[in-house]
């Protein structure tokens, strides 16, 4: 499937309707950041069901409940619909056909139009020993870490090959945090308009937190598997529940006062 072709012909063909990203988190956000990067200038809002999105702004559009775009759209000149929130798509088609609406003429599914997610190991150790993880099961490797300027050239080469580029973790089996410049990897995808997602075990000191935090990230995942020790340490081994939660604490602290979008 082409998804770029497909990105272009709906560019074309809904032009001159209103459109809605049905989806605030991953796949929603990584839809908005892929049209909005790509010159779609008709997105009006976000729409999501989950309290902690409502109210939120992203990419400089609202997130607002499903009953609230219901009373404001005008379904006589319907807007169109990207639907992009996967793990309840069959109920929003059902919501959408209920409405009057009509697939593919009024609205469809994110993924057809999404190009391909490119992860990053920044560095190649993690802090912790996890049993499921291959740092942990894999024969230890010299450590070794990408450079800014790679980091560069591999983002340019990735908006040439897939200007449809859905979304860059800056993880995969590693610790993103154990980089004190992560902020500078993370800004070259803010000036990119590509969505950026850290995902942290946060069981390790983050002085620089502040720095990342300030850059208005998306989206930050914490990895948890327990909230006492006793359990948590079973999966996260090495890893201390502690300064897990006082990084939470912290991380709320910085939120509130730098970027209460962030969604966590």
């Amino acid at each position: 499937m082409d998804t770029y072709k497909n990105l272009l012909e709906l560019k074309e063909r809904t032009k001159n309707r209103d459109i809605y990203i049905w989806g605030a988190k991953i796949t929603g956000a990584a839809m908005g950041s892929v049209a909005l990067r790509n010159g779609f200038d008709n997105i009006k809002a976000f729409i999501d069901s989950n309290p902690f999105a409502v109210g939120k702004i992203l990419y400089g559009k609202n997130v607002i409940s499903p009953d609230e775009f219901w009373s404001i759209v005008n379904l006589d000149e319907p807007p169109f619909i990207i639907v992009g929130a996967a793990i309840r798509a069959k109920e929003i088609y059902k919501i959408c056909e209920d409405h009057g609406l009509k697939e593919e003429e009024d609205f469809c599914w994110a993924d057809d139009f999404l190009g391909p997610i490119y992860e990053f190991d920044l560095i190649s150790t993690c802090n912790l020993s996890c049993p499921s993880c291959p740092q942990n099961n894999y024969k230890r490797h010299t450590p070794a870490t990408m450079s800014l300027e790679k980091f560069k050239r591999s983002v340019q080469h990735i908006k040439e090959d897939t200007p449809n580029v859905a979304y860059i973790p800056l993880f995969c089996w590693t610790e993103p945090l154990l980089r004190k410049d992560l902020a500078d990897f993370l800004r070259v995808l803010k000036d990119e308009n590509i969505l950026g997602i850290i995902s942290t075990n946060f069981s390790l000191e983050v002085p620089h937190l502040i720095d990342i935090i300030k850059l208005q990230p998306e989206y930050f995942r914490v990895s948890m598997s327990g909230y006492y020790q006793e359990t948590y340490e079973r999966a996260h081994r090495g890893g201390n529940i502690n300064l897990v939660k006082s990084n939470m604490y912290k991380l709320r602290y910085l939120l509130d006062k730098y970027s209460p979008n962030t969604f966590v």
